[in-house]
Protein backbone atom coordinates (compact mmCIF):
# COMPACT_ATOMS: atom_id res chain seq x y z
CA UNK A 1 0.00 0.00 0.00
CA UNK A 2 1.32 2.48 -1.12
CA UNK A 3 1.67 6.40 1.18
CA UNK A 4 -1.03 8.58 1.48
CA UNK A 5 1.47 11.86 2.45
CA UNK A 6 1.27 13.56 -1.30
CA UNK A 7 -0.25 15.27 -4.56
CA UNK A 8 -3.51 13.96 -5.47
CA UNK A 9 -3.12 11.35 -8.48
CA UNK A 10 -5.51 12.08 -11.27
CA UNK A 11 -3.59 9.27 -13.50
CA UNK A 12 -3.36 6.44 -11.04
CA UNK A 13 -5.41 3.28 -10.38
CA UNK A 14 -6.30 3.88 -6.55
CA UNK A 15 -7.79 7.01 -4.97
CA UNK A 16 -5.26 6.46 -2.61
CA UNK A 17 -2.25 9.59 -3.40
CA UNK A 18 1.35 8.35 -4.59
CA UNK A 19 4.56 8.63 -2.56
CA UNK A 20 6.14 12.25 -2.60
CA UNK A 21 8.31 12.50 -0.14
CA UNK A 22 11.58 10.80 -0.02
CA UNK A 23 12.71 7.92 2.78
CA UNK A 24 11.99 10.25 5.85
CA UNK A 25 8.31 10.38 5.18
CA UNK A 26 6.57 11.66 7.48
CA UNK A 27 9.14 14.53 8.28
CA UNK A 28 10.29 14.62 12.00
CA UNK A 29 10.97 17.87 14.37
CA UNK A 30 14.60 16.39 14.22
CA UNK A 31 15.09 16.90 10.51
CA UNK A 32 15.48 20.31 10.21
CA UNK A 33 17.74 20.74 7.31
CA UNK A 34 15.67 19.02 3.93
CA UNK A 35 18.74 16.87 1.35
CA UNK A 36 18.59 19.15 -1.47
CA UNK A 37 16.95 16.38 -4.07
CA UNK A 38 13.74 17.11 -1.61
CA UNK A 39 13.52 20.71 -1.85
CA UNK A 40 13.80 20.83 -5.52
CA UNK A 41 10.99 18.43 -6.21
CA UNK A 42 9.20 20.42 -3.44
CA UNK A 43 9.75 23.39 -5.45
CA UNK A 44 8.84 21.62 -8.50
CA UNK A 45 5.55 20.54 -7.53
CA UNK A 46 4.98 24.11 -6.05
CA UNK A 47 5.41 25.29 -9.88
CA UNK A 48 3.63 22.90 -11.79
CA UNK A 49 0.61 23.20 -9.23
CA UNK A 50 0.36 25.88 -7.89
CA UNK A 51 1.57 28.63 -10.88
CA UNK A 52 1.15 26.58 -14.05
CA UNK A 53 -1.82 24.45 -12.72
CA UNK A 54 -3.43 27.46 -10.89
CA UNK A 55 -3.11 29.77 -14.39
CA UNK A 56 -4.55 26.50 -16.25
CA UNK A 57 -7.45 26.54 -14.02
CA UNK A 58 -8.15 30.32 -14.10
CA UNK A 59 -7.49 30.48 -18.33
CA UNK A 60 -10.00 27.11 -18.22
CA UNK A 61 -12.54 27.98 -15.82
CA UNK A 62 -12.88 31.90 -17.82
CA UNK A 63 -12.93 29.86 -20.70
CA UNK A 64 -15.53 27.55 -20.27
CA UNK A 65 -18.18 30.05 -18.91
CA UNK A 66 -17.69 32.14 -22.04
CA UNK A 67 -18.15 29.00 -23.97
CA UNK A 68 -21.60 28.65 -21.60
CA UNK A 69 -22.67 31.86 -22.43
CA UNK A 70 -22.02 32.04 -26.15
CA UNK A 71 -23.20 28.83 -27.07
CA UNK A 72 -26.56 30.30 -25.40
CA UNK A 73 -27.13 32.01 -28.66
CA UNK A 74 -27.62 28.87 -30.92
CA UNK A 75 -29.90 28.85 -33.16
CA UNK A 76 -29.88 25.38 -34.19
CA UNK A 77 -27.71 22.40 -33.28
CA UNK A 78 -29.94 22.51 -29.65
CA UNK A 79 -29.27 18.94 -28.39
CA UNK A 80 -25.75 19.51 -29.49
CA UNK A 81 -24.87 22.88 -27.99
CA UNK A 82 -26.94 21.78 -24.53
CA UNK A 83 -24.45 18.50 -24.42
CA UNK A 84 -21.90 21.11 -25.01
CA UNK A 85 -22.97 23.76 -22.42
CA UNK A 86 -23.30 20.70 -20.04
CA UNK A 87 -19.62 19.64 -20.72
CA UNK A 88 -18.39 23.55 -19.80
CA UNK A 89 -20.04 23.31 -16.45
CA UNK A 90 -18.68 19.63 -15.58
CA UNK A 91 -14.84 20.48 -17.06
CA UNK A 92 -15.44 24.10 -14.42
CA UNK A 93 -16.56 21.80 -11.70
CA UNK A 94 -13.67 19.21 -11.86
CA UNK A 95 -11.18 22.44 -12.74
CA UNK A 96 -12.76 23.84 -9.51
CA UNK A 97 -11.79 20.62 -7.20
CA UNK A 98 -8.98 19.09 -8.42
CA UNK A 99 -7.78 22.81 -8.34
CA UNK A 100 -8.43 23.32 -4.46
CA UNK A 101 -7.26 19.54 -4.37
CA UNK A 102 -3.64 19.76 -6.17
CA UNK A 103 -2.99 23.94 -5.39
CA UNK A 104 -3.89 22.95 -1.35
CA UNK A 105 -1.60 19.70 -1.23
CA UNK A 106 1.18 21.51 -3.03
CA UNK A 107 1.58 24.88 -0.36
CA UNK A 108 1.06 22.50 2.33
CA UNK A 109 3.88 19.99 1.20
CA UNK A 110 6.15 22.95 0.17
CA UNK A 111 5.15 25.31 3.61
CA UNK A 112 4.63 22.78 6.11
CA UNK A 113 7.42 20.59 5.35
CA UNK A 114 8.93 20.69 9.13
CA UNK A 115 5.62 19.90 10.67
CA UNK A 116 4.74 16.33 12.41
CA UNK A 117 1.72 15.97 10.50
CA UNK A 118 0.26 17.34 7.76
CA UNK A 119 -1.84 20.72 7.77
CA UNK A 120 -5.28 19.97 8.75
CA UNK A 121 -7.11 20.96 5.76
CA UNK A 122 -5.46 18.14 4.30
CA UNK A 123 -7.44 15.82 6.47
CA UNK A 124 -10.79 17.69 5.34
CA UNK A 125 -9.45 17.41 1.64
CA UNK A 126 -9.05 14.01 1.82
CA UNK A 127 -12.44 12.69 3.35
CA UNK A 128 -14.42 15.50 1.58
CA UNK A 129 -12.98 17.13 -1.37
CA UNK A 130 -10.81 14.20 -3.06
CA UNK A 131 -14.22 12.00 -3.77
CA UNK A 132 -15.57 15.00 -5.26
CA UNK A 133 -12.57 14.86 -7.37
CA UNK A 134 -13.65 11.66 -8.39
CA UNK A 135 -17.03 12.61 -9.01
CA UNK A 136 -16.59 15.63 -11.49
CA UNK A 137 -13.38 13.68 -13.47
CA UNK A 138 -15.99 10.87 -13.68
CA UNK A 139 -18.30 13.28 -15.14
CA UNK A 140 -16.20 15.21 -17.66
CA UNK A 141 -15.43 11.27 -19.02
CA UNK A 142 -19.22 10.32 -19.66
CA UNK A 143 -20.16 13.64 -20.72
CA UNK A 144 -17.66 13.19 -23.62
CA UNK A 145 -18.92 9.77 -23.97
CA UNK A 146 -22.84 11.02 -24.22
CA UNK A 147 -21.72 13.84 -26.37
CA UNK A 148 -19.87 11.29 -28.95
CA UNK A 149 -23.09 9.16 -29.04
CA UNK A 150 -25.83 11.89 -30.34
CA UNK A 151 -23.59 12.96 -32.91
CA UNK A 152 -22.34 9.01 -33.69
CA UNK A 153 -26.58 8.95 -33.93
CA UNK A 154 -27.34 12.34 -35.85
CA UNK A 155 -24.63 11.49 -38.13
CA UNK A 156 -24.53 7.74 -38.46
CA UNK A 157 -27.88 6.57 -38.27
CA UNK A 158 -29.99 9.97 -39.48
CA UNK A 159 -33.49 8.34 -39.29
CA UNK A 160 -32.79 7.25 -35.32
CA UNK A 161 -32.33 10.69 -34.71
CA UNK A 162 -35.43 12.21 -34.54
CA UNK A 163 -36.23 9.42 -31.91
CA UNK A 164 -32.96 9.47 -30.24
CA UNK A 165 -31.20 12.70 -30.31
CA UNK A 166 -34.36 14.71 -28.67
CA UNK A 167 -33.98 17.62 -25.77
CA UNK A 168 -35.90 15.20 -23.76
CA UNK A 169 -33.67 12.13 -24.40
CA UNK A 170 -31.00 14.25 -23.97
CA UNK A 171 -31.76 16.35 -20.23
CA UNK A 172 -33.11 12.47 -19.47
CA UNK A 173 -29.31 10.95 -20.44
CA UNK A 174 -27.04 13.75 -18.52
CA UNK A 175 -29.52 13.11 -15.22
CA UNK A 176 -29.00 9.15 -15.63
CA UNK A 177 -25.09 9.62 -15.79
CA UNK A 178 -24.89 12.21 -12.88
CA UNK A 179 -26.99 10.11 -10.71
CA UNK A 180 -25.07 6.78 -11.47
CA UNK A 181 -21.84 8.67 -11.28
CA UNK A 182 -22.96 10.28 -7.58
CA UNK A 183 -24.11 6.37 -6.25
CA UNK A 184 -21.00 4.61 -7.78
CA UNK A 185 -18.40 7.26 -5.88
CA UNK A 186 -20.67 6.98 -2.33
CA UNK A 187 -18.14 4.61 -1.14
CA UNK A 188 -15.33 7.02 -1.92
CA UNK A 189 -16.83 9.43 1.20
CA UNK A 190 -16.68 6.13 3.34
CA UNK A 191 -12.90 5.45 2.28
CA UNK A 192 -11.31 7.67 5.20
CA UNK A 193 -12.56 9.23 8.27
CA UNK A 194 -10.94 11.86 10.64
CA UNK A 195 -9.59 11.57 14.03
CA UNK A 196 -7.75 14.05 15.90
CA UNK A 197 -4.08 13.45 17.38
CA UNK A 198 -1.61 15.02 19.41
CA UNK A 199 1.31 17.32 17.61
CA UNK A 200 4.16 16.68 19.52
CA UNK A 201 5.74 19.51 18.27
CA UNK A 202 3.01 21.94 18.45
CA UNK A 203 1.45 20.27 21.31
CA UNK A 204 -1.65 20.43 20.23
CA UNK A 205 -4.57 18.42 18.84
CA UNK A 206 -4.76 18.18 14.75
CA UNK A 207 -7.14 16.78 12.55
CA UNK A 208 -5.86 13.42 9.97
CA UNK A 209 -7.52 10.95 7.67
CA UNK A 210 -6.89 7.60 8.64
CA UNK A 211 -8.60 4.75 6.06
CA UNK A 212 -11.55 2.98 7.50
CA UNK A 213 -11.99 -1.10 7.58
CA UNK A 214 -13.67 -0.07 3.82
CA UNK A 215 -10.62 0.97 2.52
CA UNK A 216 -7.99 -1.80 3.95
CA UNK A 217 -10.23 -4.38 2.56
CA UNK A 218 -8.75 -6.31 0.42
CA UNK A 219 -11.71 -7.71 -1.95
CA UNK A 220 -12.72 -3.75 -2.11
CA UNK A 221 -9.41 -2.87 -3.75
CA UNK A 222 -9.10 -5.18 -6.29
CA UNK A 223 -12.89 -5.15 -7.03
CA UNK A 224 -14.09 -1.54 -6.54
CA UNK A 225 -10.90 0.23 -6.58
CA UNK A 226 -9.11 -1.70 -9.42
CA UNK A 227 -11.47 -3.57 -11.46
CA UNK A 228 -14.28 -1.30 -11.76
CA UNK A 229 -12.33 2.08 -11.76
CA UNK A 230 -10.29 0.54 -14.64
CA UNK A 231 -13.31 -0.32 -16.31
CA UNK A 232 -15.61 2.63 -16.11
CA UNK A 233 -13.33 5.38 -15.98
CA UNK A 234 -10.40 4.33 -18.31
CA UNK A 235 -10.83 1.20 -20.78
CA UNK A 236 -14.66 1.36 -21.26
CA UNK A 237 -14.98 4.87 -22.95
CA UNK A 238 -11.84 4.93 -24.70
CA UNK A 239 -13.05 1.61 -26.05
CA UNK A 240 -16.18 3.50 -27.26
CA UNK A 241 -14.69 6.60 -27.96
CA UNK A 242 -12.48 5.03 -30.19
CA UNK A 243 -15.36 3.21 -32.41
CA UNK A 244 -17.65 6.13 -32.29
CA UNK A 245 -15.06 8.63 -33.35
CA UNK A 246 -13.72 6.00 -36.20
CA UNK A 247 -17.32 6.39 -37.35
CA UNK A 248 -17.64 10.28 -37.21
CA UNK A 249 -14.38 10.56 -39.27
CA UNK A 250 -15.21 8.32 -41.89
CA UNK A 251 -18.64 9.94 -42.36
CA UNK A 252 -17.45 13.31 -42.76
CA UNK A 253 -14.76 12.28 -45.14
CA UNK A 254 -17.91 10.62 -47.10
CA UNK A 255 -20.23 13.67 -46.25
CA UNK A 256 -17.45 15.97 -47.62
CA UNK A 257 -16.80 13.80 -51.00
CA UNK A 258 -20.59 13.52 -52.03
CA UNK A 259 -21.35 16.93 -51.51
CA UNK A 260 -18.72 18.42 -53.98
CA UNK A 261 -19.36 15.94 -56.26
CA UNK A 262 -22.88 16.11 -56.49
CA UNK A 263 -22.44 20.15 -56.09
CA UNK A 264 -25.78 20.33 -53.67
CA UNK A 265 -25.07 24.38 -53.98
CA UNK A 266 -28.99 24.90 -52.52
CA UNK A 267 -27.79 22.53 -49.33
CA UNK A 268 -24.12 23.28 -49.03
CA UNK A 269 -24.43 26.24 -46.20
CA UNK A 270 -26.56 23.75 -43.99
CA UNK A 271 -24.64 21.08 -44.66
CA UNK A 272 -21.18 23.03 -43.54
CA UNK A 273 -22.23 23.85 -40.51
CA UNK A 274 -23.71 20.56 -39.16
CA UNK A 275 -20.39 19.03 -40.42
CA UNK A 276 -18.68 22.19 -38.42
CA UNK A 277 -20.34 21.07 -35.70
CA UNK A 278 -19.58 17.31 -36.33
CA UNK A 279 -15.99 18.43 -37.03
CA UNK A 280 -15.47 20.20 -33.32
CA UNK A 281 -16.51 17.31 -31.56
CA UNK A 282 -14.63 15.15 -33.36
CA UNK A 283 -11.41 17.15 -32.67
CA UNK A 284 -12.81 17.74 -28.75
CA UNK A 285 -12.80 13.61 -28.57
CA UNK A 286 -9.33 13.14 -30.30
CA UNK A 287 -7.81 16.15 -27.50
CA UNK A 288 -9.57 13.80 -25.21
CA UNK A 289 -8.50 10.86 -26.03
CA UNK A 290 -4.50 12.13 -26.51
CA UNK A 291 -4.61 14.00 -22.68
CA UNK A 292 -5.98 10.65 -21.30
CA UNK A 293 -3.33 8.51 -22.58
CA UNK A 294 -0.78 9.51 -19.90
CA UNK A 295 -3.64 8.42 -17.04
CA UNK A 296 -3.70 4.87 -19.56
CA UNK A 297 -0.38 4.00 -19.41
CA UNK A 298 -0.02 4.92 -15.94
CA UNK A 299 -2.63 1.79 -15.15
CA UNK A 300 -0.35 -0.01 -16.91
CA UNK A 301 2.96 1.26 -14.68
CA UNK A 302 1.16 0.73 -11.67
CA UNK A 303 1.48 -2.95 -11.73
CA UNK A 304 5.06 -3.00 -13.39
CA UNK A 305 6.99 -0.55 -11.07
CA UNK A 306 8.19 -0.60 -7.49
CA UNK A 307 7.66 1.98 -4.77
CA UNK A 308 10.70 3.49 -5.47
CA UNK A 309 9.96 4.52 -8.50
CA UNK A 310 7.58 6.83 -6.85
CA UNK A 311 10.28 8.59 -4.91
CA UNK A 312 11.10 12.24 -5.36
CA UNK A 313 13.90 12.51 -8.00
CA UNK A 314 12.88 9.29 -10.16
CA UNK A 315 12.14 9.64 -13.51
CA UNK A 316 8.67 8.26 -12.89
CA UNK A 317 8.27 11.15 -10.17
CA UNK A 318 8.27 13.80 -12.48
CA UNK A 319 6.18 11.98 -15.17
CA UNK A 320 3.41 11.26 -12.88
CA UNK A 321 3.03 14.97 -11.82
CA UNK A 322 2.93 15.89 -15.39
CA UNK A 323 0.60 13.48 -16.57
CA UNK A 324 -1.66 14.89 -13.77
CA UNK A 325 -1.76 18.41 -15.39
CA UNK A 326 -2.43 17.20 -18.65
CA UNK A 327 -5.50 14.97 -17.65
CA UNK A 328 -6.38 18.11 -15.93
CA UNK A 329 -5.45 20.46 -18.93
CA UNK A 330 -7.98 18.45 -20.63
CA UNK A 331 -11.25 20.37 -19.38
CA UNK A 332 -9.71 23.92 -19.87
CA UNK A 333 -9.12 23.59 -23.59
CA UNK A 334 -12.41 23.31 -25.59
CA UNK A 335 -12.88 27.12 -25.44
CA UNK A 336 -10.13 27.13 -27.78
CA UNK A 337 -11.25 24.69 -29.87
CA UNK A 338 -14.29 26.53 -30.12
CA UNK A 339 -12.33 29.44 -31.24
CA UNK A 340 -9.92 27.61 -33.72
CA UNK A 341 -12.63 25.27 -36.26
CA UNK A 342 -15.74 27.18 -35.18
CA UNK A 343 -16.55 30.68 -37.31
CA UNK A 344 -19.55 31.05 -36.03
CA UNK A 345 -18.64 31.09 -32.24
CA UNK A 346 -15.55 33.28 -32.59
CA UNK A 347 -17.88 36.11 -34.38
CA UNK A 348 -20.54 35.62 -31.73
CA UNK A 349 -17.84 35.59 -29.07
CA UNK A 350 -16.34 39.29 -30.36
CA UNK A 351 -20.33 40.32 -30.05
CA UNK A 352 -20.51 39.43 -26.70
CA UNK A 353 -17.39 40.93 -25.99
CA UNK A 354 -18.51 44.19 -28.01
CA UNK A 355 -21.30 43.92 -25.97
CA UNK A 356 -23.44 44.10 -28.79
CA UNK A 357 -25.75 41.26 -28.08
CA UNK A 358 -28.23 42.42 -30.96
CA UNK A 359 -25.69 41.35 -33.85
CA UNK A 360 -25.89 37.76 -32.62
CA UNK A 361 -29.04 37.68 -34.58
CA UNK A 362 -26.79 38.83 -37.72
CA UNK A 363 -24.17 36.07 -37.14
CA UNK A 364 -26.97 33.54 -37.16
CA UNK A 365 -27.34 31.92 -40.59
CA UNK A 366 -30.83 33.15 -40.66
CA UNK A 367 -32.83 29.21 -40.79
CA UNK A 368 -36.43 29.07 -39.55
CA UNK A 369 -36.35 26.37 -36.74
CA UNK A 370 -38.51 23.45 -37.74
CA UNK A 371 -39.80 20.99 -34.60
CA UNK A 372 -40.35 17.26 -35.23
CA UNK A 373 -43.05 15.86 -33.65
CA UNK A 374 -43.97 17.12 -30.14
CA UNK A 375 -43.31 21.29 -30.40
CA UNK A 376 -42.35 20.81 -26.63
CA UNK A 377 -39.72 17.93 -27.53
CA UNK A 378 -37.64 19.53 -30.51
CA UNK A 379 -35.48 17.11 -32.39
CA UNK A 380 -31.74 17.53 -32.80
CA UNK A 381 -33.67 17.70 -36.27
CA UNK A 382 -34.67 21.32 -36.47
CA UNK A 383 -34.87 22.64 -39.93
CA UNK A 384 -35.59 21.12 -43.51
CA UNK A 385 -33.10 20.48 -45.59
CA UNK A 386 -31.93 17.89 -47.77
CA UNK A 387 -29.36 15.87 -47.04
CA UNK A 388 -27.60 12.84 -49.01
CA UNK A 389 -28.03 9.56 -47.49
CA UNK A 390 -26.02 6.31 -49.49
CA UNK A 391 -27.22 7.17 -53.16
CA UNK A 392 -30.72 8.71 -52.32
CA UNK A 393 -31.36 12.54 -52.11
CA UNK A 394 -33.43 12.38 -48.78
CA UNK A 395 -35.41 15.41 -47.15
CA UNK A 396 -34.89 15.51 -43.31
CA UNK A 397 -35.20 17.25 -40.47
CA UNK A 398 -32.10 19.05 -40.32
CA UNK A 399 -30.35 20.88 -37.38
Amino acid sequence: MRPTHSIIPLSNLTSEPVRYETSFSPVSSKEKDLPETDTDCRMFNLILYVVIFGLICVFGIIGNILSFVVLRWERHSHVATFLLQVMACADNLFLLTTGFSQMSTALTLYFNSHSEYDHPIMAYVTVFVWPLVHITQMWTIWITVVIAFNRYVAICLPFQAPLVCTMKQARIQVSVIAFVIVLYNVPRFLEHRIEYVLDSVQNVSVPVANSTELKQNNYYNYIYENGLYCLFVYFGPLFILVVMNSCLIRELIRARRRLMTRQLHATLAAKDHEQNLTLVMVVIIIIFLVCQTPAFINQLLYYAINDESYVCGMAYFYYFHISNIVVSANSAVNFVVYCVFRRQFREKLHAFCRRDLSSYNRYSDGYPLKFTGNSSNPSVYSRSTSIQLGGNLTTLGYN
